[in-house]
């Protein structure tokens, strides 16, 4: 699985997209309450999520060992071939356990293995994982590279070295390619590359391990991936994820694809609506796409595509469909793949499901928002009320009857758990912001979270007790009691995201400050806070997608004006006509003159309301 950026205080690798039929609306129970442990998936076989990256050299290849931890023995969960040792005292940590990327500590590097080794509460750690052997000639340098992820714990910083020697034993480990020990340790919080070179005097097999030696107890879990030996470099290849702007994505990931496969995503889109494709990437000097037979442009190597796709095409309301995104630079490719049906939103057809704003490749992180305890998405000291933006299509209309969300850390007192929250649904203001409340219910905060602390992904379910009719842009607002000291004893996060590249209209979390010195109070974007973009939160209304009602273009005097992506077409305006495309501060952006009984205007404007005026007479549009 691709690697991704964290951001925060902890990150947990959790998709966005939770596959488990459980999930469905039918199990929202008679109370209005369902909790379930996601870290009970795993035994049942069902993964969180996927998204695949396959590596590819340049053509001249000079690497000469390469391990990326994807293929092991299924019993003892060690790479084939690799010999481990391990000293540690107590006898109860196994180095080379293989932990599987959706384990819940975090995602692989690349594929959907590491190489894991797991703290020791009563003794130093002394386990060595040595692998296959190799053949280096004498004289030549060799460079070596090895991706890792180390946070340590409660101060202790985990230590570890990359040796080399000339057999598959400790004691022929006498060769320290990589020293991060003693004033060399450091704490990642992050997959970091370490470097390191070696030349041997004699030519032979050598054997390469990985020694983790932290000389204090009670440190964590440390994770290695992608391991290299090059001789001419250490490959770099590019790194990221694919995601998109548009539509609203289905929380219930356990689609079925072609070939029987689970964790296809589904995207609920309007005909007619383009879909904003961006990649969020690093070291990567090129990308290119292909976006399927069903898109009106299959292939496109712009860095934000812009995609329609096509369901008269397809001859169906439900389309299969593949995104292939491909990372390029000197020293080879990486791909993403994204597997998904989009869902045509008509007037025939009503949907009901767990929606959000979530991508497939959005990794649920918490964050915090200030202080240890302060969650960016949850309990904060400077705000009690937050709330998740969600857009529907046009000319369509919906109900909301509940919600899923996934807190991932929880800790209240027994005085608090008593107290109220309430679930609230508003409508858009004028300003596109939380504006008119249409609906609040309130719930206990123990009912709801429960009594116990965790500090893992749990799946937690919300029914109204009744239906909201909504239509158009509409929020899912949290109110928490004002009063509650956050701190050690009291703090909730909910899973949040903020991977996406786009700043621009990509904010879907809002947060009400209470007046605090540094803040205003009232209605803020997250980005206004949190200082980043791309920031939504892992709520998912329950929404059923009512018959839609015909759609009707606005019109000015004779002339048809409406939007399609970001084309604006002008309809039936006479020849020579001026049309003045205005952004919605009344500033100019585009003018054309109408050319023909059809004027098609390939705006290229970034999306957002925008007035078109003919002849004098102006209409608004939404430019996706």
């Amino acid at each position: 699985m691709i690697k991704k950026l964290l951001l925060g205080i902890v990150a947990v690798a959790l998709s966005s997209s939770v596959a488990m039929a459980e999930m469905r609306p039918i199990h929202l129970t008679n109370n209005g309450l369902v909790r379930k442990d996601l870290s009970q998936l795993q035994s049942q076989g069902i993964k969180l999520g996927r998204q695949a990256t396959v590596k590819a050299p340049a053509a001249e290849d000079t690497e000469i060992f390469f391990e990326d931890f994807e293929t092991f023995n299924s019993e003892t969960m060690v790479p084939h071939g690799w010999v481990v040792v391990d000293n540690t005292v107590d006898g109860g940590v196994f180095c080379a356990n293989i932990l599987e990327s959706s384990s819940g500590y975090i995602t692989a590097f690349s594929g959907d293995y590491g190489l894991a080794s797991m703290f020791s509460d009563e003794s130093h750690r002394d386990g060595w994982a040595i692998a296959t052997g190799v053949q280096l000639e004498a004289n030549h340098t060799y460079h070596f590279g090895i991706y890792a992820f180390c946070q340590g714990y409660n101060s202790v910083v985990d230590e570890w070295q990359v040796t080399i020697g000339n057999a598959q034993t400790v004691e022929a480990q006498t060769n320290i390619v990589i020293d991060c020990t003693g004033v060399n340790a450091k704490t990642d919080n992050k997959w970091t590359l370490y470097t390191g070179t070696f030349t041997p005097t004699v030519s032979g097999t050598y054997y390469p391990a990985i020694h983790h030696c932290t000389t204090a107890m009670g440190g964590n879990l440390c994770l290695w991936d992608y391991m290299q030996i090059d001789s001419d470099h250490v490959k770099i290849l590019p790194q990221g994820s694919m995601f998109s702007i548009g539509g609203l994505w289905s929380m219930d990931g356990h689609t079925q694809d072609e070939e029987g496969n689970i964790d296809v995503y589904r995207l609920y889109i309007q005909n007619g609506d383009s879909i904003k494709y961006g990649c969020y990437a690093s070291n990567c000097e090129s990308v290119s796409w292909d976006f399927g037979k069903y898109a009106t442009t299959p292939n496109n190597d712009a860095a934000q595509p812009v995609v329609t796709f096509d369901f008269a095409k397809a001859k169906s309301d439900e389309v299969y469909n593949d995104v292939y995104l491909t990372m390029k630079n000197q020293d080879g490719e990486a791909y993403a793949i994204r597997e998904f049906f989009i869902n045509r939103l008509n007037n025939e057809t009503a949907h009901t499901d767990f929606v959000g704003n979530f991508c497939p490749e959005d990794g649920f992180y918490l964050f915090s928002g200030g202080g240890s305890y302060d969650a960016l998405s949850g309990l904060n000291s400077n705000y009690y009320r937050f709330a998740e933006r969600y857009s529907l299509p046009e000319n369509v209309t919906a109900s909301v009857s509940g919600a899923y969300m996934i807190p991932l850390r929880y800790t209240i007192s027994i005085v608090n758990k008593n107290k109220e929250f309430a679930v609230k649904v508003l409508l858009a203001d004028e300003n596109n912001m939380p504006g008119e409340e249409v609906y609040s219910e309130k719930f206990k905060i123990g009912d709801v979270f429960g009594t116990a602390s965790f500090q893992s992904a749990v799946l937690v379910g919300l029914a109204f007790s009744e239906t909201v009719d909504v239509k158009g842009t509409f929020f899912l607002e949290f109110e928490f009691p004002e009063g509650i000291k956050i701190g050690s004893n009291n703090h909730l996060f909910f899973a949040t995201s903020n991977v996406r590249a786009f700043p621009e209209g990509n904010t879907a979390f809002y947060y009400n400050a209470v007046g605090t010195a540094d803040m205003p109070s009232g209605w803020m974007d997250a980005i206004q806070y949190y200082k980043a973009g791309g920031v939504s939160t892992a709520i998912f209304p329950l929404v059923t997608f009512n018959d839609n009602a015909a759609v009707v273009a606005p019109k000015v005097n004779d002339c048809t004006v409406y939007a399609n992506g970001s084309e604006i077409t002008v309809v039936n305006a006479p020849q020579g006509s001026e049309i003045v495309v205005a952004d919605i501060a009344g500033r100019v952006v585009l003018t054309e003159r109408a050319n023909n009984l059809k004027t098609n205007i390939n705006s290229g404007l970034n999306a957002g309301i925008y007035i078109v005026t003919v002849n004098g007479q102006s209409t608004k549009v939404a430019i996706r």
